[in-house]
């Protein structure tokens, strides 16, 4: 489900992300058994494919889930929730439940006067004023707050992080690497080195502002994290 999901996503976004050998990863599909337990597993030549595979879902998490655009409509969509939540309720009836779908949420948008509805439902999105995408970098947002709400600019921060998850299977255990040649299982976390070479989260921290303040916005920012002009950090 996640290679089909992964590569129709990239399909439809128009980007390569997800180009991996799904068919060569089914063919090397094995059963480790293990006690009275039947366990995913694949075998060692199809190990490359598989690292393949979870970079491909680490980049179009990072680079297309975790853009900017959507996680900013998200943002604007939950501010809209806790401001109105009588204006969408969600019902606790499985049937009624189920009736809740994306025509549901639209007519609640355009019929409320909430101004995170209006944005939404105008596609008048919040622009990116700051984003920190390395690991080590920092801003200090109490600080950035103040002097942005002193400024009388309208904000708001999304704090997201990129990580490469090591894969399981059913039940939460692990998947394992069949290496014939040497007689030997094991756990993918154990037979492969990808997850120590990305180990480390990349972070994503945006603060978002209205379009018509944004340069604005960007001269208060500068001035509290000391980044400079023409800083990748300041798109």
């Amino acid at each position: 489900d996640r290679m089909d999901y992964l590569q129709r996503d990239a399909f439809f976004s128009g980007v390569s992300y997800g180009q991996f050998d799904q068919l060569w990863l089914l063919e090397n599909l094995r059963v480790h058994v293990a006690g009275d337990r039947a366990l995913l597993a694949l075998t060692k030549r199809a190990q490359f494919a598989f690292e393949d595979f979870l970079l491909s879902r680490y980049h179009m998490f990072v680079s297309v889930y975790l853009h900017r655009i959507p996680v900013g409509y998200e943002s604007m969509l939950a501010r809209f929730y806790a401001e109105r939540p009588e204006e969408f309720p969600i019902p606790g009836d499985p049937e009624a439940y189920l009736r809740v779908d994306d025509v549901a949420l639209w007519v609640a948008l355009r019929a409320s006067d909430c101004p995170w509805a209006r944005r939404i439902v105008q596609r008048e999105g919040f622009s990116v004023a700051l984003e920190l995408t390395t690991p080590g970098e920092s801003v200090d947002l109490v600080a950035a707050g103040e002097a942005l709400r002193a400024e009388g600019i309208e904000h708001f921060v999304s704090r997201t992080t990129g990580m490469l998850r090591k894969p399981r299977g059913a039940g939460d255990l692990p998947i394992y690497v069949v290496d014939r040649g040497l007689d030997r299982v094991q756990p993918i976390d154990e037979s492969s080195r990808i997850f120590e070479r990305y180990a480390q989260p990349a972070p994503l921290l945006r603060v978002y502002v209205p379009p018509e303040q944004k340069e604005r916005a960007r001269q208060v920012l500068r001035s509290v994290s000391g980044l400079g002009e023409g800083d990748d950090t300041m798109p």
